[in-house]
């Protein structure tokens, strides 16, 4: 991994609010998020956590500061940006055009930042992902929904990210998919030195991808944790202590 300078993080995110009409969806939070490392945001629904990843991307406005490599981001993300900071989708099927080829779709981010369509580039993603080239002459009813989020990965890492904003990349998944793709991402995010901030209500998945975590409630942050205390059960909060004992299948090392 790079290491991480902290005079400079990748992203940092300074009292930042984001509001729906007069619903406060994300209040004052603030947070850096290191180089190399993958930063796991966790709560329940309606804790604030993708509308966070959203606001990164420029998806929706807020208020405060977002930075990337210590440059305050305006209103609108620039080229620059969009090939550095990518997002992966939740739902697989629902982030890919479904009259489209796969070709077609990996095609599209490299056309709309005015870069070269190299086939060999292409090819060279899907094999990365574990797929074969022959799909990217299919339609995305024609693969699986773990093919699919396969191809979603594909899609961000053409444009050769520092970081990927996943959104809980494998919860629309069956329980057996779910395992291929996080392994993938942990390949991925070592082989490419990726960074991730990566959101999911599963501790169990948060305490396997990430580095350290922070918990979500009402749109704050109520408490940081490390992976290594995630899995002691080393909590501090009664909510963080409810959502650990809430997490289905997961058990703290004794």
């Amino acid at each position: 991994m790079i290491p991480y300078d902290e005079a400079d993080p990748v992203i940092e995110l300074r009292e930042v609010s984001v509001r729906y009409g007069h619903h406060l969806a994300v209040e004052e939070l603030s947070f850096r998020l290191r180089t190399g490392e993958s930063l796991g945001l966790v709560g329940e629904s309606g804790s604030g956590k993708s509308t966070i990843l959203r606001a990164i991307a420029g998806m929706v406005g807020s208020e405060g500061s977002i930075l990337h490599e210590g440059r305050a981001l305006g209103t609108r993300r620039d080229r620059s940006f969009s090939r550095a900071v990518q997002m992966v989708f939740q739902d697989p099927y629902g982030s890919l055009h479904p009259r489209q080829t796969i070709e077609r779709q990996l095609q599209e981010p490299l056309r709309i930042l005015g870069l070269p369509d190299r086939r060999d580039r292409i090819t060279s993603i899907m094999g990365r992902v574990g797929l074969p080239a022959s799909f990217l002459y299919r339609f995305p009813h024609q693969i699986s929904g773990g093919q699919r989020q396969r191809v979603a990965i594909a899609r961000a890492l053409l444009l050769e990210p520092q970081v990927l904003l996943l959104d809980e990349p494998t919860s629309a998944l069956d329980v057996s998919v779910q395992a291929e793709v996080l392994n993938l991402l942990m390949e991925l995010r070592e082989e490419e030195n990726l960074t991730y901030l990566f959101v999911s209500h599963d501790l169990a998945v948060v305490g396997t991808m990430c580095d350290r975590l922070l918990v979500m409630q009402h749109g704050r942050c109520v408490e940081e944790l490390s992976a290594g205390q995630l899995r002691s059960g080393d909590v501090t909060t009664p909510y963080a202590r409810q959502l650990l004992e809430a997490s289905k299948g997961y058990r703290p090392a004794s």
